[in-house]
């Protein structure tokens, strides 16, 4: 990103209530954050038990590639960089791995059907 777009970017940024921004394309991206964010005090939420796997990528869900099996099934116990399914882009097929081992509690992303960048497709209980 130019530095201008960049200057834009933070610009608007600060014209709103936002703390944070995050843009992620193919890989390339940026992260900002506001220095006038407020400090979230320590033990202000309980510590997660779920862990979820969100989408990478906006396209299309498949639980394996085609002509295969999903290998994914919820109550399966999976490894970190377990394949649970791929995101298709019309340009890649983004794989989706589990961030960590756990047993695997639901898939909520449906074969076949588009995703949004963020949208959980997996929640993983962590052992």
């Amino acid at each position: 990103m130019d530095p201008k777009t960049l200057k834009e970017v933070l610009s608007w940024m600060r014209s709103t209530d936002l703390t944070e921004v995050a843009w992620n394309r193919g890989g390339t991206g940026f992260s900002l954050s506001s220095d006038t964010a407020p400090a979230m005090p320590s033990g202000a939420f309980p510590e997660a038990r779920v862990v979820s796997v969100s989408s990478a990528e906006v396209g299309v869900f498949r639980a394996a590639p085609l002509g295969k099996s999903p290998k994914a099934q919820a109550g399966d116990e999976v490894s970190a960089g377990t394949l649970l399914g791929l995101i298709d882009t019309g340009l890649a097929k983004v794989e989706v791995k589990s961030p960590s081992s756990g047993k695997l509690l639901a898939g909520v992303a449906e074969d076949g059907k588009p995703v949004e960048y963020g949208q959980p497709l997996f929640f993983i209980q962590p052992r």
